[in-house]
């Protein structure tokens, strides 16, 4: 009873002042509806997402969720988001030019000022109640939070973190009339001419349609469209208007001579994915982009590659929806021979005779609203040499074979952008080298084909490896040493440290690594790639990594202080006084007596840590926002650092019986404990007996000096 009164109070007081500030929790698709505001909660932690930035976003202070409503009144730092797009592509604008966006490869939270990107998209799905956020580019990542401590945030993970749900604004809790869009002719494009219909799906309606969007006529027949046109239509009824709705009819242009068109909206939709097409014996393939109903978009760093098996293609021509070098425009591929582009137009264009040609998105992506492949059928077309292998990182040397389907067809080749030269053999690269080839008959010459063929740096010291560019592969000759292993059963891969014998240490990383014990050595020739993750040196994609059979004694480096330059080593801190991290929610944060973090990052059981005791502490030395910290191994206490006085037999009192035991320890010659020094002078004596039944008769210890 309690509850309804609390929330009758709470709808009383939220249709009072309109509610502009109270959100309630999605929990049907049908709350997601463009134009309304949105936030994004974790309510386990009763947080709010705040400013979108880099590394996440900032965290808004706690307020409190009542029966999936939440009041934000007062609440600083809170991003309200304006929804846009549809389903499976909705868009979340923090304000009118920027929206939230997965740009990443890592796991933060960024923005996009242009929503037709793919990242820049995101599908709701139904989960434990609410509605999650995941991104439609990179479809296994998902908005959620983060609660450990010092990593607080909201971004895009792949691992299990915190559910994040959508909670939409409401303004006007009263039930609002809706009104069914209505139903256009789908887009397409036409020759001469084309019939629109426009079909009410809601009884009783009146259908209205417009040319722009602004100006409104009444809708009484089918339309002609004998032009390039966007119809927009829309219901009314009780002057309530639907939601409007819009398709775009393209006329096609006189089709030159000989050419094969290629028009967007005579093919299937493709959302920001691989995608190929093919017309009359000719092929589109994109590595990655989108076909919309009247652009082809060929995302940045993407490669479209146009091939003929009818003859050979002899021109190409791009309509793209910007001129020259700017943003969409034909200058945004990289340059290659036969290809070129007006300055102050939208028109790029190759010439010459290849069966295969194909084009690189470099500065950025490229929107063609048509593009026209010209082939010669009288001269039969030749296949692109085929590398064995196709590109590869090596050790030592490399073997490069070519192949290639067109019988007769001689293949040239070269490497580092050398003169070409006939291929008759397998050749032998010794070095990082760029090799590229081209098949040729009958003057005809098949598309240029490249392969990368990367050699490993060769490195003897883990000091070498450490000091590697980012991303350098290498293999290790010389002997390493496990000095401790960890296995990550959620990621299921082993982290394992390692040390030379000159004392460097570094970190091996990654799922190829088995079982190892400390102290194992391991055999030459295991290979990595170096790279540098939030400061710490890591040596990842590991590969030919396993034992040697030989072993090493391993003892922790003994260290009083930690620095960065201590990443990656085994150490052993002596004498510690540890405390819990007071502002620690996840209870393995702790600090040493000059606040540095210790974190039980591999969850090992530890003692239950005493202010008043000191402890031995062997942990792995790393890094965690550009300051040192240790991952905590094992932690002994110090015996002796709570020594009762006179509690000779260490029963935890001290009476008659300790003088006893101390008399029979002097006599017979046995270990006395640290207790028995009663008059603390560092020895045990008779001297001990006298002062230990002192006390006994005076109940006070003398005084040492």
């Amino acid at each position: 009873m309690k509850k309804l009164f609390s929330l009758l109070t709470l709808a009383l007081l939220t249709l009072s002042v309109g509610a502009a500030n109270t959100y309630v929790k999605v929990t049907s698709a049908d709350q997601l509806v463009a134009g309304k505001k949105y936030i994004i909660v974790n309510e386990e932690a009763v947080t709010v997402m705040g400013e979108v930035g880099t590394y996440g976003a900032a965290i808004v202070s706690e307020n409190q969720i009542n029966d999936g409503i939440l009041d934000i009144e007062g609440l600083q730092g809170v991003v309200e988001l304006t929804l846009g797009g549809q389903a499976d592509a909705w868009t979340f604008a923090i304000d009118e030019t920027t929206y939230i966006a997965y740009t990443s490869t890592k796991n933060t939270l960024n923005t996009s000022n242009d929503p037709t990107a793919a990242n820049a998209q995101w599908t709701a799905t139904a989960l434990n109640g609410g509605y999650i956020l995941t991104n439609a580019d990179a479809t296994d990542r998902v908005i959620q939070y983060n609660k450990n401590s010092g990593q607080e945030r909201f971004a895009c993970y792949k691992s299990t973190q915190q559910d994040a749900f959508i909670f939409v604004q409401d303004a006007d809790p009263a039930p609002v009339q809706e009104v069914a869009a209505p139903t256009l002719t789908p887009a397409q494009s036409f020759d001469e001419s084309i019939t629109v219909t426009i079909t009410n799906n809601e009884e009783g309606a009146t259908l209205y349609y417009s040319t722009d969007g602004l100006a409104w006529t009444l809708y009484t027949e089918a339309l002609t469209i004998t032009e390039t046109t966007t119809v927009y239509a829309k219901a009314t009824k009780g002057g309530v208007d639907s939601p409007v709705v819009s398709a775009k009819y393209t006329k096609n242009e006189p089709v030159p001579e000989g050419a094969i068109v290629f028009t967007p909206g005579n093919f299937d939709a493709i959302e920001g994915t691989e995608w190929t097409i093919t017309k009359d014996g000719v092929t589109i393939h994109c590595t990655s982009g989108t076909i919309t109903a009247d652009q082809f978009r060929m995302f940045k760093s993407q490669t479209t590659t146009i091939s003929s098996t009818v003859g050979v293609i002899t021109k190409i021509e791009f309509t793209c929806t910007a001129n020259g070098t700017t943003k969409y425009g034909p200058g945004c591929f990289q340059a290659q021979d036969g290809y070129t582009y007006e300055e102050d137009g939208p028109i790029g264009t190759w010439t010459g005779n290849a069966s295969s040609v194909s084009f690189y998105t470099e500065s950025n992506q490229v929107r063609a609203t048509q593009i026209l492949v010209f082939v010669n059928n009288e001269v039969p077309s030749v296949s692109a040499p085929v590398f064995d292998p196709a590109g590869c990182t090596f050790t030592g040397s490399q073997v490069v074979a070519l192949t290639c389907e067109t019988e007769g067809a001689a293949i040239y080749y070269s490497i580092n952008d050398g003169e070409y030269q006939l291929y008759n053999a397998p050749f032998t690269l010794t070095a990082t080298s760029t090799v590229k080839a081209y098949a040729e008959l009958n003057g005809t010459q098949s598309a240029t084909i490249t392969a990368t063929y990367t050699k490993r740096v060769e490195v003897t010291s883990v000091a070498d490896a450490n000091a590697l560019g980012n991303k350098v592969d290498f293999v290790y000759y010389g002997d390493v040493a496990v000095s401790y292993q960890w296995y990550n059963a959620n990621n299921q891969y082993y982290s394992t440290w390692i040390v030379d014998g000159q004392g460097n240490a570094g970190l091996i990383y990654g799922k190829q690594v088995p079982a190892l014990n400390q102290g194992d050595v391991l055999a030459e020739e295991w290979e990595a790639q170096k790279t540098t993750y939030n400061g710490i040196p890591e040596f990842q994609y590991p590969n030919n990594v396993a034992a040697s059979g030989d072993t090493w004694t391993i003892n922790p480096v003994e260290l009083t202080t930690v620095t960065t330059d201590d990443v990656n080593k085994y150490i052993i801190m002596k004498g510690q006084t540890i405390t819990a991290d007071a502002t620690d929610t996840t209870g393995r944060r702790y600090i040493n007596a000059d606040s540095l973090v210790i974190f039980n990052q591999f969850g090992v059981e530890l003692p239950a840590f005493e202010a008043d005791k000191t402890y031995d502490v062997v942990a792995i030395a790393t890094i965690y926002h550009n300051a040192p910290e240790l991952y905590i191994i094992s932690a002994t206490e110090v015996q002796g650092t709570n020594v009762m006085r006179g509690d000779v037999n260490q029963d935890q009192t001290v009476n008659i019986t300790d003088v006893t035991v101390l008399i029979d320890l002097l006599l017979g010659g046995g270990q006395a404990p640290a207790e028995a020094d009663c008059n603390l002078d560092g020895g045990v004596n008779i001297n001990d007996v006298t002062v230990l039944i002192d006390y006994l008769l005076s109940g006070v210890w003398p005084t040492v000096e």
